[in-house]
């Protein structure tokens, strides 16, 4: 597997274990032995968001979680989390879910919670697909064209594959 890819896992898993603590780019660096500025860019690569926003984004999700499903306050999650103050949880948890984090927690209502996933390799996805392809669609790279090639996307909660444009004409 690519050394980028386990390094992105690598993050992704610490950042996962370690929530409920103050997470720098700097611990993301050391872990995977890259600079800062190499980290962030790699992270974004890999999961289109930023290590600040994918901590930010799984925090305010397990905090939505925590209100929802145990008696607690808003000042208890807003001190689990490590969140600077409750009136920044409350314009983040607002921004994230468009509720009030006290509306939500007297009256829970469907929201969209962020769901991170591993990344994994594009050969890694396409034997997935391929193994449980139950349409048989049998996706096959247009070797006429290696810029334009089968890339996975989920929806509505399964995996396809629909031909893109590659960013790497070097395939």
């Amino acid at each position: 597997m690519d050394e980028r890819i386990k390094a992105v896992q690598k993050m992704q898993s610490y950042i996962e274990e370690h929530i409920l603590e103050e997470i720098k780019i700097d611990d993301l660096a050391k872990l995977t032995m890259y600079s800062s500025v190499h980290v962030r860019r790699l992270f974004l690569e890999w999961t289109k968001l930023s290590p600040s926003d994918y901590i930010r984004r799984l925090k305010l999700s397990k905090a939505a979680l925590m209100l929802r499903d145990e008696s607690c306050r808003v000042i208890d999650v807003v001190i689990q989390f490590g969140f600077g103050s409750v009136d920044g949880f409350q314009r983040a948890f607002k921004k994230e879910f468009g509720y009030n984090p006290k509306e939500y927690e007297t009256n829970p209502v469907p929201i969209y919670l962020f769901t991170p996933y591993m990344v994994h390799s594009q050969k890694d996805v396409e034997k997935v697909i391929s193994e449980y392809d139950f349409h048989g669609n049998g996706y096959i790279k247009d070797e006429n064209n290696p810029r334009i090639q089968p890339e996975p996307i989920c929806t509505r909660g399964y995996i396809e594959l629909v031909p893109v444009i590659s960013r790497d004409i070097s395939t």
